[in-house]
């Protein structure tokens, strides 16, 4: 059993017409793993973290639930949410990162996480927020002895094509260039 520990990229929100196109099961049936996908739409390692929704450092919330969950291995896409909180809150947002990744890398043995590289809509062009985030967590992950695994930031490159109508959102289409985007280095880095 593999955990996806995620936000709306994860959950397939707005853009998947039924679940099996959502990148994660897609990902989940070429590998043969089974998915327990906790993911809530808008979530960040603090963004709507709180049991209200709102944005809390401090709450576990999700992650709560992966490490409970009995899952062999987790994949974590979290954090593009914190891209709309982060300039000004960088060092919450650093240390919501750091106790995330501390605690999956004590829960989950070697070779059983992976952290995903923040989903980007936008091509090249990354928002300063977005920059900032990412920056975090390539710190925080390289912290921790992981490095982050690509796919999620490159796949879509602002294709509408591929996006919902709102430019943001993945569609099916969108889902199947994620699975075919990540697959291939979740492969190696979960050593199931």
């Amino acid at each position: 059993m593999i955990a996806f520990y995620g936000d709306s990229i994860v959950t397939g929100w707005r853009g998947i017409s039924t679940r099996n196109k959502r990148w994660t099961t897609i990902v989940s049936d070429r590998l043969g793993w089974c998915e327990l996908n906790f993911a809530m739409n808008g979530v960040g390692f603090v963004r709507r973290r709180g049991a209200d929704r709102t944005d809390d450092g401090e709450a576990l919330g999700l992650l709560s639930d992966v490490l409970a969950s009995g899952a062999d291995g987790c994949v974590v896409a979290v954090g593009g949410n914190d891209s709309v909180i982060v300039l000004g809150r960088e060092d919450e947002v650093r240390a919501a990162v750091a106790r995330d990744l501390e605690a999956l890398v004590q829960h989950f043995p070697d070779g059983a996480l992976a952290v995903l590289d923040l989903y980007s809509p936008y091509g090249a062009e990354y928002p300063p927020g977005w920059r900032a985030v990412r920056q975090i967590l390539q710190e925080q992950t390289l912290r921790v002895g992981l490095q982050l695994i690509p796919g999620l930031a490159t796949a879509i490159k602002h294709d509408a094509a591929l996006l919902c109508p709102d430019g943001v959102h993945p569609n099916d289409a969108g889902h199947a260039a994620l699975a075919d985007s990540i697959e291939p280095h979740l492969s190696t880095a979960l050593s199931q």
